[in-house]
């Protein structure tokens, strides 16, 4: 025997499967990892005995702009974070 479905049945089973899909996944606080990766990259910047002056001249920046960037102040963008590797001659991928 078949069920008929009523179109608030339908409307139910519908939300019930979207709410199924758009369970999030959160592996890590993204401000946790963003901490870990400005945490690297002044941990390598003081194994190779720069200042913060110093990385801040190499990437044209101001010292206090780089200090923002360090401290977590001021956000990282994509192009920055590749500059910073090259300075500090390491890959990017090393430090997720």
């Amino acid at each position: 025997m078949e069920i008929k479905k009523t179109f608030f049945s339908i409307i139910f089973d519908v939300r019930k499967r979207k709410k199924k899909m758009l369970r999030k996944i959160t592996i890590e606080n993204p401000k946790d990892k963003a901490i870990n990766v400005l945490q690297k990259i002044v941990t390598r910047r003081q194994e190779l005995g720069l200042s913060q002056t110093d990385l801040a001249i190499q990437l044209n920046m101001t010292t206090s702009g780089y200090f923002k960037i360090e401290k977590g102040d001021s956000k990282l963008d994509l192009l920055r974070l590749f500059a910073i590797a090259e300075c500090l001659d390491i890959e990017v991928k090393s430090l997720f």
